[in-house]
Formats: C-alpha cells, sequence, structure tokens
C-alpha cells in the first residue's frame, strides 16, 4: 500500500475551471495525536504511518448535486474496529490543527518580536518566536544598513501572509468537503472508479483520464 513514489497530475475543467488533482494520495491514523493524516509518496514520507493501525488511500472528485468537493478514504489495511468511524473523528482533528495554525500564524503577525543570532557556521539569521518555519539569513551589508529593521519586518510579513493563505486554502477546501470513507475488507465489490456521494446518493466518477467533468460534464485537460 502506497509502496511507490507519484507524480502530480492536475485536471482542469475547460469550463466551469474546477481543478483536481491525481497524485496518489494517501493517509494513515495516528493514533497519538487522533488524526488522519494525507500525505503525497515522496523520498521523504515514504515510511510515514508504517507503524499505524489504520492505513489507506484518498481520492477526491466533486458532487454536482451539493456543489461540494467529495474525498473518498478508502481503508486498506486495518487491525483495529470500528474504523470508518475512527478516520471520520481524526480528519476532523486534522481539521482542526489547520484551524489553530491559522490563529497562531495570526497572532504572531500582531506581534512580529524577533531576536537576530548566529548559526554554528557563524551566520546571522532572523528568528520570529513561536515561528518556528520563519528564517531569513542576513549579510553583513544586511546588518550594516540603516533599513535593516524595516526589510526584516517587511519579509516577515510577506512571508507568514503567504503561509496564512496557503493553510485557509486547505482549512476550507477541508472544512468545505463531504467525506466518504469506506473499509475496503467489508466491500464485496468495491472500485474507485464510481462512489455515491453520502450526502444526496448522486453517482460520482473519480477517475478523470478522458473523462468529463463530474460539475458541468465539460472536457478536463
Amino acid at each position: 500500500m502506497c509502496d511507490n513514489m507519484v507524480s502530480v497530475t492536475e485536471y482542469k475543467c475547460t469550463n466551469c475551471g474546477l481543478k483536481f488533482y491525481d497524485d496518489g494520495r494517501c493517509f494513515y491514523y495516528d493514533e497519538e495525536l487522533n488524526q488522519t493524516v494525507d500525505f503525497i509518496i515522496t523520498f521523504i514520507t515514504a515510511n510515514w504511518g508504517s507503524e499505524s493501525k489504520i492505513k489507506g488511500k484518498v481520492s477526491e472528485t466533486y458532487c454536482s448535486e451539493c456543489k461540494k468537493y467529495l474525498k473518498v478514504y478508502v481503508i486498506e489495511e486495518c487491525n483495529i474496529s470500528d474504523s470508518c468511524n475512527i478516520v471520520r473523528e481524526g480528519i476532523k482533528n486534522y481539521i482542526k490543527k489547520y484551524q489553530r495554525k491559522i490563529d497562531e500564524l495570526k497572532q504572531i503577525r500582531q506581534n512580529p518580536n524577533y531576536s537576530i543570532e548566529k548559526n554554528e557556521f557563524g551566520s546571522s539569521y532572523v528568528v520570529i518566536p513561536g515561528y518556528d518555519e520563519f528564517y531569513l539569513y542576513l549579510s553583513d551589508s544586511d546588518l550594516n544598513n540603516e533599513k535593516t529593521a524595516e526589510y526584516i519586518l517587511a519579509k516577515f510579513y510577506r512571508d507568514i501572509g503567504e503561509s496564512i493563505k496557503h493553510y485557509e486554502e486547505i482549512y476550507y477546501k477541508y472544512v468545505n468537503s463531504i467525506y466518504l470513507i469506506i473499509d475496503k475488507s467489508d466491500a464485496e465489490s468495491y472500485s474507485l472508479e464510481k462512489v455515491c456521494c453520502p450526502d444526496c446518493g448522486n453517482e460520482i466518477n473519480t477517475k478523470f483520464d478522458e473523462l468529463k467533468c463530474p460539475n458541468c460534464e465539460s472536457l478536463l485537460r
């Protein structure tokens, strides 16, 4: 399960502009955090969730009746009972994680205190307390510049603003999606090519090669 590196293919409707990604996405359940974690297989993430009690694959489509994205979680490996409900609860906590991250970044943006430190190689860099993802290396000319503080703050506001936008895009897509969770071992006949929306029962395609947009039936490119 999820043992090969994948390439990411984007499909976009030529009419309504709806986008889908075929990225071989996988998921696992983090029991300690009670979160269902989605990820794309790379050399860095290849072993993620290897010890998890619940693992599987994720695909995405769109329900034209509900006007929402439909995320399909297929449990392929499991040694725990009530797996579908556990995954559903884990998804909710995963969404809350993004909300907490957005709130944290907005609070830090209101109080951008920073210090200038040196690493083991003697290079100067900026540290923003509570914002581990921010870094900015400074040259000697930067430090001698009377506008160094303005430069750092401009970089800070730009970077943190981009981070907030990135996390908000993920959060709002998750929170506004419908979730279908399938335990593959319980399915008599199983295929990911078509699924039924759990909210309205609409039958939906999940494979986009040479198919029409599930929203308006125009061509995908």
